[in-house]
Formats: C-alpha cells, structure tokens, sequence
C-alpha cells in the first residue's frame, strides 16, 4: 500500500513489495518547462551522474557502484505538461537476497545524498572539462536522434502543434541553446 509523507518542500512516496530483488529508488526533480533553462536542465541531469566529492571521477563512480553489486545510476529528463522534470534513478539488489547482510539501502541513500549535496564540483562550478565533454555528447546525441525517424517526426510534431507555447520545446533543449552554456 502506498504510502505518501507530506515533506517540507517535496512528497515522499514509498512504494513496498516483495515481488522484486531489486530496490529503486526515482527521485523527479520538477520545474515549469521554460526555453531558457531547458538546455541548463538537461545539461545538469548528466553532471550530476558524473561524480561526487568522494568519487570524483566517472571512472571512480563506476568502481563504486560495481562494488555495490552492479548499483545502477542514471538520469534523464522528460516533459509532462507544461513541467520539465529530471528523473535520477537508482537500482540496487535488495540486500536480504546477499550472504552477508550490508546495510546497502543506506549505502545508495547517502550516494543519492552526494550527488545532490557534494557534488564533483568546486567553488560552485562544475569540473569544466567534464562539462565540456557532456556538452558535446548532448549534442551528438541530439544530432543522432534527428537521424532517427521516429524520434524527428515526433520532435517536429510537438514542434508545431505547441508553437508559440511551452508544449513547442523539446525535453532537450535544441542545440543551439546547448553550445552556449
């Protein structure tokens, strides 16, 4: 039976069942869908899966989360309505399923606490060359979904039916926009 916490700021919504191995954990950060910050957006959704203070390094992060028995972590962004929401998930193997009890649900709350509260970040800048690096591979991939049919006519489509509104911009940003951040 769902439950849902009234919190400062945010609801909390806990989900239990026994049918699965796995423990997610899906937190949807929700702002009003706006042309100006859509590309910022998105460019954070993929720094903020890149490193934190103690694992600096996309390379470190990985390590860790293999450690953890294949903890999977990723972000991505989506629009519903008029909101643009940045959706950060975590997976991680329930630990009554392990031979050895770890106490691994803490363990993925506190990196999920890192990626927000101690980023790979210093004097409230992210590491630049990371920043570049996503940036360009934002806009490879935006670049590659025009490639795709599908993904194109379905762009073009809110494109045109949601001109002059909110509902016209892409969950992305366009490539433009990107470059300049």
């Amino acid at each position: 039976m769902e439950k849902v916490y009234k919190m400062p700021g945010y609801d909390l919504h806990l989900l239990p069942t026994n049918k699965f191995k796995n423990i997610t954990i899906s937190l949807k950060l929700q702002n009003t869908l706006d042309e100006k910050t859509v590309a910022k957006r998105t460019l954070l959704s993929f720094m903020l899966t890149t490193g934190t203070e103690k694992y600096p390094s996309t390379q470190e992060l990985s390590k860790y989360l293999e450690s953890m028995y294949g903890m999977k972590l990723g972000a991505n962004v989506v629009t519903k309505g008029k909101s643009h929401i940045i959706n950060i998930n975590s997976i991680c193997i329930n630990q009554e399923y392990l031979p050895y009890k770890e106490d691994l649900i803490q363990q993925q709350i506190q990196l999920l606490n890192d990626i927000f509260f101690k980023p790979n970040a210093s004097k409230m800048a992210f590491d630049q060359t990371m920043f570049e690096r996503k940036k360009k591979e934002l806009v490879e991939r935006l670049i590659n979904n025009q490639d795709d049919k599908f993904y194109y006519s379905l762009e073009k489509m809110f494109e045109y039916m949601g001109k002059g509104t909110c509902l016209g911009i892409s969950s992305h940003g366009n490539i433009e926009d990107i470059k300049k951040n």
